[in-house]
């Protein structure tokens, strides 16, 4: 990703890219507000996801998974907020390249 994109430009070409609806950011937003926790845990495999555990064959498969769950029921409220944390997680990251 080019360094001059914003985090927000990451974001659009990401919702744009796995057709994902932008709503699914402030549900994610709103359940992050509601249960940090929880959402603290997400966030943390999601890192994890992303460095890559060794050996993986697959690149960020947690991120594939969740466009998946997502695709397969996209009004299920924890498939919604989960890949609006995931996706904001990754455009996170991806504006911080390793």
């Amino acid at each position: 990703m080019p360094d001059n994109l914003s985090l927000q430009d990451i974001i659009k070409k990401q919702l744009e890219q796995f057709n994902i609806e932008p709503a699914v950011i402030s549900d994610a937003l709103n359940f992050a507000a509601q249960s940090p926790e929880e959402t603290r845990r997400l966030l943390a495999r999601v890192a994890r996801d992303s460095v890559g555990a060794p050996g993986a064959t697959t690149t960020r498969p947690m991120f594939w998974s969740q466009v998946a769950t997502y695709r397969g029921n996209p009004t299920l409220p924890e498939a919604r907020r989960e890949m609006g944390l995931t996706l904001l997680a990754d455009a996170i990251l991806e504006t911080n390249p390793r």
